[in-house]
């Protein structure tokens, strides 16, 4: 299955259909992945439960979560200024979840009360699923139709008078491309071919499922973050350990011989001025202290504001051009930050908010510039 753009956030993920029949709950799950440029279905899983979902997929995976059956009511109506009364009365929208679809005629539309969803998302939340993205109703059996080959009946959805009858689980084998699913798994399919199309269904909760993903966004960046930063302490420490070993074993060697050749005085007070050098990076670095680097990071990339993408962090920029022969020497107490902020005031906000800090001493705004519709910027925080 050919596609352009998929959801950036994971190459893989798992997309699950819950459908809710008034005494139970069944659920469908289908593991997708990008292999080249295909759509590629990897897994097929069923459960009962969401303790058995969760055994059968774990939670590495981020997840998105189709809901159908009892709980939501799925209608065609005719396009007209106050369609939603049809099927709202006199209810405020803000108590409903509402996912639509237009046609040249009708409005395809799917709602479900929030207090009766809530519920069903707090427990995938408190599951550990990493949910990302959350829909409602049989309607978007519409997105797999379309891509079949005879656009024939699936699940009970009849594209060609856009109709639902009775929900049917059946199992018959489908195919699109050189993909092959169940019928009873078009609707987890489906949420994985609705990535695609951003445009064509709306929702009235889309700042929510924007902040799902956002958040998961961060939690994957900060996850990184600590792995890198772990690997490097760990490297520095086996560096400053083999480093104190090899210049010890130098100089015991080169003092006992001190007396007999004045050269090898001069190569010991070198080795000795290098070995003095090489502390004192590993000092800026702040090796054994009990402010460690990690930290500081990490309270720097937990204060970064939505409005505020962060695009580099420089540890300890380079105090002077490198020359040939010569100790490298940098700045071992700043940090330069640079990026691109979509908010002044919050990014103002969020330079106060630096400043207060007790580990810096201050910060510094080096460049500050507007380019088309948004605004970069370059920090150095004094330590």
């Amino acid at each position: 299955m050919e596609v352009r753009k998929l959801i950036a956030l994971k190459q893989f993920f798992h997309c699950v259909h819950l459908h809710l029949d008034g005494t139970g709950s069944s659920y469908r799950c289908l593991k997708v992945g990008i292999k080249r440029q295909d759509l590629e279905i990897i897994q097929a899983v069923e459960a009962d439960s969401i303790s058995s979902l969760k055994e059968k997929l774990g939670t590495s995976l981020p997840l998105l979560l189709l809901i159908s059956g009892a709980k939501v009511i799925d209608k065609k109506l005719t396009r007209s200024p106050n369609y939603l009364s049809e099927v709202l009365f006199n209810n405020s929208l803000d108590d409903f979840y509402l996912n639509e679809r237009e046609q040249s005629e009708h409005m395809l539309i799917s709602v479900a009360r929030k207090n009766s969803i809530d519920p069903i998302l707090a427990e995938f939340e408190a599951a550990g699923f990493e949910l990302l993205e959350f829909r409602f109703g049989r309607w978007y059996l519409s997105a797999i139709t379309e891509l079949l080959p005879d656009q024939f009946s699936v699940m009970g959805y009849d594209p060609h008078s856009l109709s639902l009858t009775d929900f049917k689980d059946t199992k018959n084998s489908l195919s699109i491309g050189d993909q092959q699913f169940e019928e009873s798994q078009s609707l987890a399919l489906a949420m994985a071919v609705v990535q695609l199309q951003p445009g064509v269904w709306t929702t009235n909760y889309a700042e929510r499922t924007t902040a799902l993903k956002t958040e998961y966004k961060y939690k994957k960046w900060f996850k990184r973050l600590g792995a890198a930063v772990l690997v490097f302490l760990l490297t520095s420490l086996v560096g400053s350990y083999l480093l104190t070993a090899h210049y010890n074993e130098k100089n015991v060697s080169l003092q006992a011989e001190v007396a007999a050749h004045q050269q090898l005085q001069n190569e010991v007070a070198q080795l000795e001025k290098d070995k003095a050098f090489k502390d004192q990076v590993l000092e800026e670095l702040q090796l054994g202290r009990k402010a460690y680097l990690s930290d500081y990071l990490w309270q720097i990339g937990a204060s970064v504001p939505a409005e505020v993408q962060l695009e580099s962090l420089v540890l300890f920029p380079l105090a002077a051009k490198v020359k040939d022969e010569e100790f490298i020497a940098i700045n071992g107490r700043q940090l330069e930050l640079s990026g691109v902020v979509s908010d002044t005031q919050s990014f103002v906000d969020w330079t106060e908010d630096l400043r207060a800090k007790a580990w810096i001493s201050s910060v510094e705004l080096t460049d500050f510039q507007r380019q088309q519709n948004t605004n970069t910027f370059k920090l150095t925080l004094h330590l």
